[in-house]
Order: structure tokens, then sequence, then C-alpha cells
């Protein structure tokens, strides 16, 4: 009995030395102090290829880096596709391995999203590296270089800003961070999708002490998707639209007048929406009624007697 039981057990070892080798899983492991963590992937087009531009910290670094004076790793260079620009890049890394599956966000330059976005959203379905269930954005006038390269300073960089304005954005209710798998679903769906856009502005403009060159994203409206292929953009000034359509509406206040109590300001806790076509004489689509019922609370008021006596 003895002798079968050492045999089962001298098995067993065997067993689990050859898997170690031949490919457990934790044959791929990795020290975290050996990896760069992508936060942030931007692709501009450029002649016969793409330009890559990544920004992302070491592990911890998140939390650490005010305190410990690191900086946050930008990168950027060109291939004749994806997967020649991420190896190219990995070569320029100061760490091991630059791992992707941290990506936070996916921002693409207006004239790559133009022309190669049917591209971008099949690599995305198609590589294990990236989750599609990231946000996708569109520089509107600009590249994804200028804005992953140049946005951050003193402990921050693109993704910990567009953390920020994604935050305030959706807190006012005039911008909704698409994501990838969003935009490809509302295509098959509706036959349309939207991505929201960004510009990009001089930090200076409204932090003076900020460097010359360091710039800032700012939301820019949506681009309208259709077939793969942005065909319009829908401008800032109209975005709160969308986001009360998809049940958003945010904390932003909303100012009306009232023909007694002057000007009246109320903020919008939830809505909803229901849509029904308007067809035309010859049975065509002519355009659409909405109905929006919305729970709102009063935030400031011009005359408030006025108010009370009209609120009957």
């Amino acid at each position: 009995m003895k002798r079968v039981t050492a045999f089962g057990l001298g098995l067993l070892l065997l067993c689990l030395s050859g898997c170690a080798n031949a490919g457990t899983v934790y044959s791929n492991y990795r020290e975290l102090e050996e990896m760069e963590l992508i936060l942030s992937l931007g692709f501009d087009s450029v002649r016969n290829g793409v330009r890559l531009s990544v920004s992302g910290s070491s592990s911890g670094a998140e939390s650490s880096e005010e305190s410990s004076g690191s900086k946050f790793t930008r990168l950027t260079t060109a291939g004749t596709s994806i997967t020649s620009a991420m190896e190219t890049i990995q070569d320029f890394a100061t760490k091991e391995e630059l791992f992707y599956a941290h990506t936070q966000y996916v921002i693409l330059g207006e004239s790559y999203a133009k022309t190669n976005l049917a591209m971008i959203l099949d690599y995305l379905q198609g590589t294990t590296g990236v989750r599609t269930s990231v946000p996708m954005f569109v520089v509107h006038g600009d590249t994804a270089e200028h804005l992953v390269t140049s946005t951050g300073e003193r402990g921050s960089d693109i993704t910990t800003t567009l953390n920020s304005t994604i935050l305030d954005s959706r807190r006012r209710g005039d911008g909704y961070p698409f994501s990838c798998s969003e935009v490809i679903a509302a295509q098959n769906e509706h036959g349309a999708a939207l991505m929201m856009a960004l510009k990009v502005v001089p930090t200076q403009s409204v932090e003076p002490s900020a460097q010359e060159d360091a710039v800032s994203p700012l939301p820019d409206g949506y681009a309208i998707v259709r077939d793969d292929t942005i065909i319009d953009f829908i401008p800032q000034a109209d975005a709160r639209g969308v986001n009360l359509l998809i049940g958003e509406p945010g904390l932003g206040g909303v100012t009306v007048t009232d023909p007694k109590a002057g000007t009246v300001t109320v903020n919008m806790t939830s809505c909803t929406v229901k849509l029904e076509p308007v067809w035309g004489a010859d049975g065509s689509v002519t355009g659409l009624s909405g109905k929006i019922r919305a729970q709102v609370y009063l935030k400031e008021v011009e005359h408030p007697s006025a108010l009370d006596k009209t609120a009957g």
C-alpha cells in the first residue's frame, strides 16, 4: 500500500512539474514591476501606415505619481500596421512588456477616423489585447498624437485628464462616452452610431501657470457614424439633446423664462423619452415627434413669490 501511495505521489509531482514547463496559467507570469500599463491609445493617419501614440504608467504609479515624482510614459511611433507600430514602440519601452489589457480610452485623430474607422473597429473586435468596452473618441480638427503626448503635467496625463473631463461632462449632461462595442452595436441595430468628439485647447487658456505647449481635451459634440464612416458632426451646442434621448440628462442647470417668475433655473434628475415617426401623406417619414417627461427641482428663481402664485 505504501508503494502504491508513493508511486501515485511521484506521478502527481511529475505531472505538476511538466505542466509548469509546458504552459499552465502561470507560464506567462510577469512581475508587475516589469510591466508598463498602457491606459490610452491614440491612432492617426500617416503615409503608408498608422501612427500609434500611447500613454501609460508603471504598476502603482496612478496612485503614487505625485509623491514619487515619476513621470507617465508617453510614446509615439509609426508603422505599416497597428501590430508593427506596437512592436516598434515596445523596442523603446523602459519596461520588459507594454501591457494593453488595462487600456481605458481609444482616441482617433479626425483624419484617421474618417478613413480608417472600419479597420480600427475590426482590429478591436479581433484582438485580445484591448477590450471593446473602452470608450472611443474622435479628436475634431486635430490629431490623437497631439492630445496624447501634450496633455497633462504635474502628475497627470491624457488618461487622468479624460477621467475628469468625462465625469464633468456627464454631470452636466452634454456628453456621453460611447464605447467601441456600442458604436458597433448601434450601427448593426439602428444603422448609425455616435462617437463623442473632443477638441484640443491650450491649457494656459484656463490655467495661466501651465506649460506653454500643454493642451487639454474638451467635449466637442459627437461624430455621426454610418457604415463605419463619419458622415457629420453634432456641435457641442446641441450635444445635450443626445443625453436626454438616452435618458441621462445630467445635473447641469437648465434656464427657462416664466412670464411672472422671470428667470428660472432647474436641474433635471431623470427623464424618459418616447419618439414616434411623423408620417407624410405619401407614407414617408417626414420627422420625429418626441415626448419628454422629466423630473426637476428648482435651483434658482428670480421672483420666488410670483412662481408660488402660478404653481397651481
